[in-house]
């Protein structure tokens, strides 16, 4: 048949050809033989809209077996009839727009800032892009905060999705079994948080409000085997489809310089009614009617999905024509949206399209991009509301350039090869340089308690216990211990940077202000996190601003008062042989290789901090007992009251 045409052709930029070729010379449906099968090919929206809006009654759907094994037998795609009208409705209901204003659009807004936020220098978008789309479909599954679990979760899922084309036996294909392998431990990740909530169920707790609370919740009693299944598929948009269209619409974009101006005019509107650390709501996003022109128009020029397989069940006669029972249909989206009879100048860029009269018909019937009939995308709005969100950070806090040809293909789908890099610079850095600096510098790792020291230092509370930072905490203010003090108190620039690794970037930004540092070491959990804890510290005594300025440097061992907490003398002395280890890796590596400014240490000693430019100090602290005299006294010797 005509597979490897079609292969070849959707591996170019422009795949055109194929459709235009045999439209020309069969009209816009015409038969031709796909993937082993006779296959009825259909360029035209009328065909393609009878064909949606009678699944289930004269046609089903077709996927190839590589899809439907790795996506299992419980899943969406999968599921016929009644159950998958209920199943369909119960996806929408977590992703229409009384969920947005209720709870989703906070957490895309934070998501999509917490993952920005990472951002420095040469970025690649459309893996960036993952990262920030999978991280909002954990929250909304699971409850989860993006964290090493999620990440592991997502490398995984990676593997799934790169086996969806291929032969799918393990035995002729590598790609397959990997991915075989990947969704295997896919499912046991899930699983082991499906019991744990059962658990958590049974013992009382309080119920979350995300989709597997209903599930679990739910009168059928969905094994956990149908709740993997079903959380697999609805995680397919998250990763591939979502974050493919928000880089492309960053790619049509920076091609089309007069609408991305109007772009960042409409966005710079509603970010100059917030503050900058003010939250989205859901009048902001009806606000950006130009935003959905780019939404729109990135849909039908990009075509994410190209079109659908589905299969007669029985002889059907559409227009004159018999399909034989049995036949697969291909309903091709790209053929529709690209047609010059559908939209004026189709194969342009024009988001004002969406403005004016320029589509030739009407759109309902001929933009597609999320499907249609019974089977429609039920994360549609989600996926327009976190395009949109990502939008408006991105042109309210940076400005990028794209520096390589990068080149559009289209099987098995739609991407750039290069996964289009491009080197961004934040917009409007907070901080001034100052004669006599005031800042003190909060790091160290997630979860070390950086945060309670800051809200202890600044108003003597704890917070919220134990808090994953997604922004810095920053804030210019007396230290709380010295609000009784007589006289004028010079006030402290305190900065607690996030400690997640995909954030860490954000300490760059402070650095040439910082008159101290403070790197936090959670003593009670120290042994599990001590390598990650010392390679993240020799990152920071090598960093260039600390060396030339000789920033000293307080190891603070938070946690102390707890009973098997480690002492500071053991976390002094298991850091230094970690950094020592450190030291002879990473000088056996060429400079060209290794990020850090400056070595540390004296050659042919074993490494001590008293080595260091710059003087590094241990002390002990408890954020949540409020014991943080020796912190206090530390900041004072460089901050003078």
């Amino acid at each position: 048949g005509e597979t490897l045409q079609l292969i070849k052709a959707y591996k170019t930029e422009d795949p055109e050809p194929f459709i235009d070729e045999r439209v020309a010379r069969y009209g816009s449906v015409f038969t031709t033989h796909l993937f082993g099968e006779p296959t009825v090919f259909s360029a035209d929206a009328e065909t393609n809209r009878f064909v949606l809006q009678n699944e289930g009654k004269l046609f089903e759907c077709a996927y190839p077996a590589s899809i439907s094994n790795l996506m299992g037998k419980h899943s969406l795609i999968r599921m016929e009839g009644s159950l998958h009208k209920r199943m369909h409705s119960f996806t929408m209901s977590f992703a229409n727009a009384s969920a947005m204003k209720d709870h989703l659009m906070v957490d895309i807004d934070r998501l999509v800032r917490f993952n920005l936020g990472s951002w420095s220098s040469r970025v690649l978008l459309m893996e960036e892009s993952k990262k920030m789309t999978f991280d909002v479909a954990v929250k909304q599954l699971t409850s989860f905060d993006p964290g090493e679990w999620s990440e592991n979760l997502r490398k995984e899922y990676h593997l799934v999705i790169e086996g969806f084309f291929s032969l799918s036996h393990p035995l002729f294909s590598t790609t397959y079994r990997k991915a075989i392998k990947a969704r295997r431990k896919v499912a046991e990740a899930l699983t082991a948080v499906i019991m744990e909530r059962r658990e958590e169920e049974k013992e009382g707790a309080e119920r979350k409000t995300d989709m597997l609370a209903a599930l679990i919740a739910a009168d059928d009693g969905f094994s956990d085997e149908e709740i993997v299944d079903f959380f697999v598929a609805i995680l397919v948009d998250a990763y591939e489809t979502t974050p493919t269209i928000m880089t492309l619409a960053v790619k049509f974009l920076t091609e089309t310089p007069l609408a991305l101006a109007q772009l960042k005019e409409e966005h710079e509107k509603i970010r100059a009614m917030k503050s900058d650390s003010e939250s989205l709501e859901w009048s902001d996003y009806k606000s950006m009617t130009f935003t959905q022109c780019v939404v729109n128009e990135t849909l039908r020029v990009a075509n994410v999905i190209g079109g659908v397989f589905r299969r007669a069940m029985t002889d059907v006669e559409i227009n004159g024509y018999k399909i034989p029972k049995g036949w697969k249909v291909f309903l091709s989206f790209r053929g529709v949206h690209l047609d010059p009879n559908n939209f004026n100048d189709a194969r342009t860029f024009n988001p004002w399209r969406w403005q004016s009269n320029s589509v030739t018909t009407s759109p309902s019937k001929v933009f597609t991009p999320f499907g249609g009939g019974p089977r429609i995308c039920p994360g549609y709005e989600l996926a327009r509301v976190a395009i949109s969100v990502f939008l408006h950070h991105l042109v309210t806090s940076f400005s990028w350039v794209h520096e390589e040809k990068d080149k559009m293909v289209f099987f098995p789908t739609t991407r750039t090869q290069k996964r289009y890099p491009i080197t961004v610079k934040r917009r409007g850095v907070r901080l001034v340089r100052r004669t006599k600096s005031n800042t003190v510098l909060l790091s160290g790792l997630s979860g070390s308690g950086k945060t309670v020291l800051f809200y202890q230092l600044r108003d003597g509370s704890s917070h919220q216990g134990t808090v994953t930072s997604m922004e810095p905490n920053e804030g210019t203010f007396v230290l709380h211990s010295e609000n009784t003090k007589k006289g004028k108190v010079k006030p402290v620039h305190l900065v607690d940077v996030p400690g997640h690794s995909r954030l860490r970037p954000k300490l760059e930004e402070f650095l040439p202000q910082a008159a101290a540092i403070v790197f936090v070491v959670d003593a009670l959990e120290f042994l599990p996190n001590c390598r990650a804890a010392s390679e993240y510290l020799y990152d920071i005594l090598t960093n260039a601003n600390v060396v030339k300025k000789k920033i000293p440097v307080l190891l603070c061992c938070n946690k102390t008062d707890k009973l098997t907490a480690h002492t500071k003398e053991f976390i002094r002395k298991q850091m230094e042989k970690e950094i020592e280890k450190l030291r002879a890796s990473r000088s056996a590596v060429s400079t060209a290789d290794i990020a850090n400014d400056y070595t540390i240490g004296i050659e042919g000693e074993v490494f001590s901090f008293s080595h260091c430019c710059n003087k590094v100090t241990v002390a002990e602290a408890s954020g949540l007992n409020g014991e943080t005299v020796q912190v206090q006294d530390f900041i004072r010797e460089y901050i003078k009251p």
